[in-house]
């Protein structure tokens, strides 16, 4: 009979959960906390990981909004009759699309194999070695220039823009909201008052009504700097005027100039 047991949960940048790192060793777990703080999130991860369902049926990318991409690792551990092994699904998601990895954690992962089988896949012409030190992207561009030349590495490279491009409107969007909700969150006063007595007030000092002398003076300004506008858009119209009337002249000098020739000296002299 085969035992498996969730043994650790790692996830980074998923929907609503930043970072999130916990071992569980076979043990049972409670997670609980208010509305919209991950624990459904969670469960999926789990879920899908545990069933192997490929993110490619997932509608969204699943990316916290401000992140690049999205990480999950959970590590399971099995025991088979006496045979003890660990499993790693691993699914990394990013704006290009998602993979999720199976990796046995007993053999050493599952890397080395994964990469001979790649280079029995392209051929002994290609070389693979640099794949070692690149991060995913660089990987994944790497490989589109070898089976797709330069081209289908233009064409990722101009998605790939264009994704974050509207994820970056999206995050100042989202800053700038918070930035409101902020303002607008009561002080921490109100709140201590709220919690210790149960209620809820804010006091607000009437604004300071101006001075009439103040507002005569503000007056006065304005109507001086319409005056100034007004002068100005009338100098802007005669301007105009005559500028019209200079082409219009400047019209005339050039075709008298056409229809009237310099005289050649030569015979008279």
């Amino acid at each position: 009979m085969k035992i498996v047991k969730l043994k650790s949960v790692s996830i980074t940048n998923y929907k609503n959960i930043e970072k999130l790192s916990q071992e569980v060793n076979g043990n049972h777990f409670i997670v609980f906390g208010k509305n919209g703080q991950g624990k459904t999130s969670l469960m999926e991860v789990i879920n899908r990981s545990a069933l192997r369902i490929e993110p490619k049926d997932i509608a969204d990318i699943p990316i916290k909004l401000g992140a690049k991409n999205a990480q999950t690792g959970i590590i399971y551990s099995i025991d088979d009759n006496g045979k003890k092994s660990e499993i790693l699904v691993e699914t990394v998601f990013r704006p290009s699309g998602a993979v999720m990895r199976v990796i046995d954690l007993s053999n050493n992962g599952e890397l080395k194999p994964a990469a001979e089988r790649l280079q029995q896949l392209l051929g002994e012409s290609h070389d693979i070695s640099p794949l070692a030190d690149m991060d995913g992207k660089d990987q994944f561009k790497f490989l589109l220039k070898v089976l797709g030349g330069s081209q289908a590495n233009s064409n990722f490279e101009d998605e790939y823009k264009e994704k974050y491009a509207e994820r970056k409107v999206l995050n100042k969007q989202i800053n700038a909201e918070t930035l409101a909700m902020q303002q607008k969150e009561p002080a921490l006063q109100v709140m201590n008052d709220y919690r210790t007595k149960g209620e809820y007030t804010v006091k607000k000092d009437a604004p300071k009504q101006p001075e009439k002398g103040d507002l005569l003076v503000e007056q006065q300004k304005t109507l001086n700097h319409n005056e100034k506008v007004d002068r100005a858009i009338k100098t802007r119209e005669d301007i105009k005027s005559e500028i019209a009337k200079l082409q219009a002249r400047l019209v005339e000098a050039d075709k008298w100039i056409k229809e009237n020739p310099a005289i050649d000296l030569t015979e008279i002299n």
